[in-house]
Parts: C-alpha cells; sequence; structure tokens
C-alpha cells in the first residue's frame, strides 16, 4: 500500500518527469499486486495505467512493453520472466529478444523489487540483470533480510545504492567477519565487543534509507499464536527402513564411508525424508523417476546458493590400504553398489504400502487434525517441500468420508485445493480469492508447496498451519506461517 501510494504521487507530478514504473515480484503476487492498484487508486482521479507481461502471450509481450514506454505507467512482471527476457533468452528472433532486453533495461523510471532477498546472491543471473537497468530509483521490499549470512543483505543494499558499502572484499573485511567473529560460543569479550561496534557502525551508515521495522510495528493488531512442536513416533515399518538405510550407507559401523559412495549428504537427508513422511514415497518417488521427472516451478527453487559441494556424481572411492582393481572390475562393483541402493528398501514393502495411512504416524495425526477442523468449521494449511507427499496426502483426502454423508468423500477444487509451483499464475490468485471468502464454507484446507507458496500471498481465511516437513532454511517454514498470521 506504501508502494501504490508512493507511485501514485510521484508518477502525477508532472515536474518530477517520472513516467513509468517497473515492478518486479515473484508469480505468486503478480495478481494481487494489480488487484490492489484497482483497489486503493482514487476513483475519482485518474489512475495508473497497470500492465502485466503476463497477461498477454508471447508474440505480443514487445507490443505491450512499447505501449508502456510510450504511455507511461507501472508494468508488473515476475522474477523469471524479467531475468530471462532482459537477457535474451526463450526469444527465437534475436532482434525481437534485443528490443525486449532494452526496453526492460531502459524503460523504467522507478524500478521496485519485491520479495527483495530473492537478490542475496551478487553472482545470480537475475541480480545481474536487474542490475543492468538503467535507472537509478530503486525500491527493495522485503520481511525476510537475513537469512543466511551479512553478505546477503550486502547485496540488497548494492543493488538499492551501488558502491555504497564497497567491494564484496571491503564489506567482508570490514563488517561481515568481525560481526560474524563475535557470534560464536567461543568469541571472546573482544570479538564481542568489535561485533558490536561494526554492528552500530553499519546501522549508523544505512538508516538513511533502509527502513527496517520489525513485527512490533503490527504485534497489537495480530491475533493470539500458538505453536505446537509435535513428536511422532516411527511406525515399525519406518523403524524398519531407517536401520535398513544406516545399513546400505554403511552408518550403521559407525562410519558414513563406503567403497562407492553415492549422492551427498542432502541426497541422504532427503531420502531419510521420505521415510519420516510416509513409507509409500519410496515407491511414488521411484515411479515417477521412471516416468517423467517432476520438479517445482517456483521462481528461483533452485538457486545459485543452494547448489552444495555435495554433488550426486559416483566417486569410486577404494578402501584404506586396498589395491587398486581393473577398471572393469571397479564398473562392475559400482554397478552392484547403484542396484544394492536403489533397490535396498524394495524387499521390505509391498504394492498397497502407500495406500495405507497407518504406516506413517504424521498421516494419521494430520487426517485427524483436519476432520477435527472440519468439524469446529475451521480452514487449514498443509505446507510440504516435497511434491510427492502432497500428491500422497491428496490421495488420502479423496478418501475421507465426509461426516454424516453415507457414501461422500472430499473432493478437490471443493473440499480442499491446492498450490504448487506448476500452478498458473492467474488460477493463484483465483484460489486464493476463492479460499478466503467467507461464504465459501466448503472447502477444508489448502496444500501448498513450502518454496512455491511461502511468499508473498495471504490466506487469512485459515487458522491453522501444519509444517510436514521443516525446510533446512527456517525462513521459509516462518513465511508459510506467515501466510495465515498477518
Amino acid at each position: 500500500l506504501q508502494v501504490i501510494t508512493f507511485l501514485y504521487v510521484v508518477m502525477r507530478c508532472a515536474q518530477l518527469g517520472l513516467r513509468t514504473a517497473l515492478i518486479v515480484t515473484p508469480v505468486n503476487v503478480l495478481h494481487n499486486w494489480k488487484k490492489e492498484f484497482t483497489k486503493w487508486q482514487p476513483a475519482e482521479l485518474k489512475p495508473l495505467r497497470v500492465y502485466m507481461l503476463e497477461d498477454v502471450p508471447r508474440l505480443k509481450r514487445l507490443y505491450l512493453l512499447n505501449k508502456w514506454r510510450a504511455k507511461g505507467g507501472v508494468l508488473l512482471i515476475g522474477y523469471s520472466s524479467f531475468r530471462n527476457l532482459s537477457l535474451g533468452r526463450h526469444v527465437k528472433e534475436k532482434d525481437t529478444a534485443d528490443e525486449i532486453s532494452n526496453a526492460l533495461q531502459c524503460g523504467p523510471d522507478i524500478l521496485v523489487c519485491d520479495e527483495a532477498h530473492m537478490i542475496k546472491n551478487r553472482k545470480a543471473d537475475t541480480t545481474h540483470a536487474l542490475k543492468q537497468v538503467k535507472t537509478q530509483r530503486r525500491i527493495a521490499l522485503t520481511g525476510s533480510p537475513l537469512q543466511n549470512n551479512l553478505m546477503e543483505y550486502y547485496c540488497m543494499v548494492d543493488f538499492v545504492r551501488e558502491g555504497f558499502l564497497g567491494s564484496s572484499h571491503e564489506f567482508r573485511n570490514r563488517f561481515q567477519n568481525p560481526i560474524e567473529n563475535g557470534q560464536h560460543t567461543n568469541s571472546t569479550s573482544d570479538d564481542v565487543k568489535i561485533m558490536n561496534q561494526r554492528s552500530h557502525i553499519l546501522y549508523e551508515q544505512l538508516k538513511g534509507f533502509v527502513q527496517r521495522m520489525d513485527m512490533n510495528v503490527v504485534k497489537n493488531d495480530l491475533p493470539p499464536k500458538k505453536v505446537f512442536v509435535i513428536t511422532v513416533k516411527l511406525s515399525q515399518l519406518q523403524r524398519k527402513l531407517y536401520r535398513r538405510f544406516l545399513d546400505v550407507h554403511g552408518f550403521s559401523s559407525g562410519t558414513s564411508e563406503k567403497p562407492y559412495q553415492h549422492g551427498g549428504f542432502f541426497a541422504k537427508y532427503q531420502k531419510l525424508a521420505q521415510i519420516w513422511n510416509h513409507p509409500g514415497l519410496l515407491q511414488m518417488a521411484k515411479e515417477q523417476r521412471g516416468s517423467l521427472r517432476r520438479e517445482d516451478a517456483v521462481e528461483n527453487f533452485l538457486t545459485d546458493e543452494s547448489s552444495s559441494d555435495d554433488n550426486h556424481n559416483i566417486e569410486i572411492q577404494l578402501p584404506n590400504g586396498g589395491k587398486q582393481k581393473s577398471r572393469t572390475d571397479q564398473r562392475s562393483k559400482k554397478i552392484d553398489f547403484l542396484n544394492e541402493e536403489s533397490n535396498w528398501w524394495e524387499n521390505l514393502l509391498d504394492d498397497n504400502t502407500f495406500k495405507e495411512a497407518d504406516y506413517s504416524g504424521k498421516m494419521v495425526l494430520l487426517l485427524d487434525i483436519l476432520a477435527t477442523c472440519y468439524e469446529l468449521g475451521d480452514k487449514a494449511l498443509v505446507f510440504s517441500q516435497n511434491l510427492t507427499t502432497l500428491d500422497l496426502v491428496e490421495f488420502y483426502l479423496s478418501k475421507m468420508q465426509i461426516k454424516g454423508k453415507e457414501g461422500k468423500y472430499w473432493k478437490q477444487g471443493k473440499d480442499w485445493y491446492r498450490l504448487d509451483g506448476s500452478t498458473p499464475s492467474s488460477e493463484r490468485q483465483n484460489l486464493v480469492e476463492r479460499f478466503n471468502d467467507p461464504a465459501n464454507t466448503k472447502v477444508k484446507c489448502t496444500l501448498i508447496s513450502t518454496r512455491a507458496g511461502s511468499l508473498g500471498i495471504n490466506l487469512h481465511a485459515a487458522n491453522r498451519v501444519v509444517l510436514l516437513d521443516g525446510s533446512w532454511n527456517p525462513t521459509h517454514d516462518l513465511q508459510a506461517i506467515y501466510r495465515v498470521w498477518r
């Protein structure tokens, strides 16, 4: 609302000569931005023109951009579209690609970035593309300015006011290292003193153009929130799978070293997460890999900073003291190990394992929570990082009988909705509005992919949030909760 008001005032002031504004935002909230412009602009005055690139076919994008530059107004665009078009990607004709890129880089008088923590990597293509925009009037909006380290903060500041904090090397030596050095459990009193001094200096330097507001600003307007951390016991089948996993990967012997190690830490963590959520996910994931690999198509789902040194290439590591084998023997042993690793769980499961919720305490508890929500007239959001987990939850919901109605079961689109990276941007806003409609008492819950649906959208009609699996980045979980608690 503040940004809409600001843009309306400065763009209606003829003396300033500001005609065009570009708002780059996650695709989740494109339609919400457009709706808010319509809602809050004065009806009795001439409203700003608002264009949305995703509203037009690919062949008409250049026409829309030229119209925006000629007549003025606000252009809304998603991060992925901006990055690709600004860098000349996904456009067949080179001349057209150059014209589109030039329009985005030279068109706006004001550049606004919503959820600006997506600019946290200075080497990422998105950051590079945004910095190519030829305007000094830049606004960055975020509720999560600092997630992993202080360099992320530097990237956003450097985007808004380039060079203000010096080079990244200078910032690291002057601020990041001293501040982080004073945050350890074994930091000395001098380390802590220097940390406080540098933090104060950084705050004073930035306070002229960085406006930081914490939860205290709105806490009196928020309803009370209760957080329950529920520990769920593994089923007998889950325990067997867990032990088998440890045996196959060499952990049961007190060491994780294996002659033919496959995958890194996160690959193993995600495999265990399937066991924790429900053993049947192992079967479902294998079937999906065999047909079509599914990926959550959210912007920045795979970010530059998320890649780790742990890769999924196969490295043959011979045991200490072992003799070098022939190349043929190595290849044979590697294949044997891969077969062992990929099939380690199959003799513990049958074809119907995924159909039984009782094999997972999590699923039993979730279904009980949703059934209780139905009886109380509550609405719930269910978040998971794994799309296959959401598929399985949907399977169980489709088998849930509506209380008091013999032979009637829950149906998608009526009793529950689903929001993930494959949901079209136009449908997302429609889904949000239907869920929040007070007259819509039929819907019970919405299933949401954590990283696709935890940014920007408002689902205030819900009063329950279930996080089926915790994110490695706790900010994602907080953002999920804030879809309701706002």
